[in-house]
């Protein structure tokens, strides 16, 4: 299934994240705050797909965006509000992530329920799920006793990846990307970092 142009326009994001994170940073995006990235794929959800998106709404506050009155009394935010390009309905709600190892932690599954529960009650509105992850040549909790190559490190984060979308029941990976140590100046040959998007609804 090929990416959409609002999935187009978040992998878009998050690679500009990446590139302008380590421009000023000696460290993967992995080890920026979360709302760094957030900031970053709203900002290319504007630039690229031509629909208003803003960071971190309250229900009340996306009510707002579109013009109704909130009804109601959850404070739940998203992390990421898309509307239509009319500003008259919602387009689409995310959470973005960063997890490491086989097993999705807690707060990742968490967030798959509130999008979902989110979803169920809003089924025009497509919910989307983003994890980033990292690997290094080192063993670990899912890499093994031996040391990888740049190769064997991306096989292992689409390996880590596709175990997430076994858990994730009815959400869709969408798109995926693993970058390499030749497309970050500042890492080492030790590691490489990717993410994964996942959809729920929104055809």
């Amino acid at each position: 299934m090929k990416p959409n142009n609002l999935e187009k326009a978040i992998t878009k994001g998050v690679r500009r994240a990446l590139k302008y994170y380590t421009s000023f940073s000696d460290r993967w995006l992995f080890h920026a705050p979360e709302s760094f990235l957030q900031h970053e794929i709203a900002r290319s959800i504007v630039k690229f797909s031509d629909h208003p998106a803003l960071a971190e709404l309250s229900p009340k506050r996306m009510a707002e965006a579109v013009g109704k009155k909130s009804t109601s009394k959850s404070k739940k935010r998203f992390d990421i509000v898309v509307m239509c390009k009319s500003r008259h309905s919602l387009w689409a709600v995310m959470e973005v992530n960063r997890a490491n190892g086989k097993k999705l932690p807690k707060k990742v599954r968490r967030d798959a329920d509130k999008l979902k529960e989110f979803w169920k009650a809003n089924k025009h509105v497509a919910c989307y799920l983003l994890v980033y992850s990292e690997v290094n040549s080192a063993a670990g909790r899912d890499t093994g006793t031996k040391r990888h190559t740049g190769t064997k490190r991306r096989d292992k984060l689409f390996c880590r990846f596709g175990s997430w979308a076994k858990d994730l029941k009815g959400w869709r990976m969408v798109d995926r990307c693993v970058v390499s140590p030749k497309d970050c100046k500042h890492d080492s040959k030790e590691w490489s970092w990717g993410f994964v998007q996942f959809r729920l609804g929104g055809g």
